[in-house]
């Protein structure tokens, strides 16, 4: 997993990238531009690793046990966006 790597101390490599300006006023308050632009990137990445494990588990259990019942698959979205 990136997210493992990413963990690890690594050698700072140089980028160029063009944000949004609401984004570069909180970095720029932050004290700490680059750490907290690599925290915030890490932040996303396991996030998304997350995301990738979890559709690869619905897909394994849909695939053993057939597909959500979609009458209990829509209570439970509903119960969650409470």
């Amino acid at each position: 997993m990136l997210s493992e790597t990413l963990a690890q101390p690594k050698r700072k490599a140089r980028r160029t990238f063009t944000l949004d300006n609401d984004l570069v006023e909180y970095l720029d308050s932050s004290g700490n531009a680059s750490a907290t632009a690599n925290s915030m990137l890490r932040a996303q990445v396991a996030f998304e690793e997350r995301q990738a494990a979890l559709a690869a588990l619905v897909a394994e259990l849909e695939q053993k046990a057939g597909p959500a019942n979609p009458t209990l698959l829509a209570e439970a979205r509903a119960a969650f966006a409470q």
